[in-house]
């Protein structure tokens, strides 16, 4: 049985260039030759912004805010993909380095 089901794909280029996908916020953070599916752009989007949130950052040009944003990068290509988790990840990093 043939399926219409079509996966989308985010691509970012060595240079930036974000190719195949709306505007998402985190998507300017993503950098390198990273592909993640529309459903993981939208958990790291939402990962971002729970992890702002809890840090009272609104900012996201803050050094902060783009070191949080790397975490949740990286977590996500180890294959995490809760958003809760994903933010709890990447705080738990923070706070290592931090300390």
């Amino acid at each position: 049985m043939a399926s219409n089901y079509r996966r989308q794909y985010l691509a970012v280029s060595p240079r930036g260039a974000v190719y195949g996908v709306p505007t998402v916020l985190i998507r300017v953070l993503l950098h390198g030759d990273v592909w993640f599916e529309l459903d993981g752009i939208e958990e790291l989007a939402a990962a971002f912004e729970l992890a702002l949130s809890e840090l009272e950052l609104s900012d996201r040009q803050d050094p902060l805010a783009v070191v949080v944003a790397k975490f949740i990068i990286e977590l996500a290509k180890e294959g995490e993909r809760d958003p809760d988790k994903l933010c709890q990840g990447a705080l738990s990093i923070l706070r290592q380095r931090r300390g």
